[in-house]
C-alpha cells in the first residue's frame, strides 16, 4: 500500500511504520505507541495492489470500494546504534472490497469484479526508518523495507480466472500452467515505499495523543 494523498492521517503512522519492515536481528523496543484513531473502521484508504503475472498471462487488479477494520494495533521504535530507530508493528484487523481483475494474454483482454473478503488476521514486521522533527512536523525516511505485504482474501475470483486463463491458453494454442493463477488470488501484495523514501507528517495532522507518544519517544530515546 502506498502513501497517497486519500490516506486518512489516522493510519499514516501505521502505513509508514509497516513499510519500514525488513530482516534483521532480534530488537529491543523501548517505547510502545498506539494511536487513539487506528483502531476502527476505515474506508479511505488509497491503496495500490501489485499485478500478478504468469508468463504471458498478466493480472491488474484494482480495488474501486474497501473497508477496513482495524482491531488492535501497536507501533514498538527503539533507537538504533546508528541513530536509526528500529520499528516494528503488530495488527490484528478484518475487512471487505470490491476487487476489479483484469487479464491481459496475447493482446486479449477480459475483466472479472467480484466482493473479497479479508478474513480476521493479523501481522507483524520490524525494519528501521529515520524520525527526525523538522519545522512544524516529522519527517520520516524509510532505510529498510520490503517490496510488499500479502494480505489473505476470500473469494471466488481465483476459480474465474483460472477458467479465463485455461480458455485464453486454448484460444492461443499456449502451454502454460494456469493451476497456479486460482491459488495466487488467496493472497493479494500490497507494494510498499521503497528504501529512500521520505515523508512528512504536519503535527497538526496527529492528535494531542499521537503527539505527546512522538516527542515522549524522541525526548527519550
Amino acid at each position: 500500500m502506498r502513501i497517497g494523498a486519500g490516506l486518512c492521517p489516522a493510519l499514516m503512522g501505521l502505513v509508514l511504520w509497516t513499510a519500514a519492515a525488513g530482516p534483521g536481528a532480534a530488537q529491543t523496543f523501548s517505547h510502545k505507541l498506539m494511536s487513539d484513531r487506528v483502531n476502527g473502521e476505515h474506508t479511505d484508504l488509497a491503496s495500490e495492489i501489485a499485478p500478478v503475472e504468469f508468463g504471458p498471462l498478466m493480472v491488474h487488479l484494482s480495488s474501486p470500494g474497501h473497508t477496513l477494520e482495524v482491531l488492535e494495533h501497536e507501533l514498538r521504535l527503539g533507537p538504533a546504534a546508528d541513530g536509526s530507530e528500529h520499528a516494528q508493528v503488530w495488527a490484528r484487523y478484518q475487512g471487505e472490497a470490491d476487487l476489479v481483475a483484469e487479464l491481459v494474454i496475447a493482446g486479449m483482454t477480459s475483466e472479472i469484479e467480484d466482493h473479497i473478503e479479508l478474513p480476521l488476521q493479523e501481522f507483524e514486521v520490524s525494519g528501521r526508518v529515520e524520525l527526525a522533527r523538522e519545522g512544524d512536523g516529522y519527517q520520516i525516511t524509510v532505510l529498510e523495507a520490503p517490496s510488499y505485504v500479502e494480505v489473505e482474501v476470500k473469494s471466488d475470483l481465483g476459480a474465474q480466472m483460472e477458467t479465463l486463463c485455461q480458455g485464453f491458453a486454448v484460444m492461443t494454442l499456449g502451454t502454460f500452467d494456469c493451476d497456479g493463477v486460482g491459488r495466487a488470488f488467496s493472497r493479494v501484495r500490497l507494494p510498499l515505499p521503497e528504501p529512500g523514501e521520505s515523508y512528512f507528517v504536519a503535527a497538526a495532522e496527529l492528535t494531542q495523543q499521537e503527539r505527546r507518544q512522538v516527542e515522549a519517544y524522541l525526548r527519550e530515546r
